[in-house]
């Protein structure tokens, strides 16, 4: 998969902010994914989580 080492710090990024317990914080991170999938990033790991990390790698 061509992820690159960037964008996974990014992915880790929004997930935290998903995470957030501030809703326009969730809100605003909701709007980056949105975003990221439009452009066509890969944003699977946000929904599989960490463990797809050591999968792809």
């Amino acid at each position: 998969i061509g992820i690159s080492r960037y964008f996974l710090g990014e992915i880790f990024e929004l997930k935290a902010e998903l995470n957030n317990e501030k809703k326009k914080k969730r809100k605003e991170a909701v709007k980056k994914v949105i975003a990221a999938m439009t452009v066509g990033k890969d944003v699977r790991l946000l929904l599989y989580g960490f463990y797809c990390f050591f999968f792809f790698f």
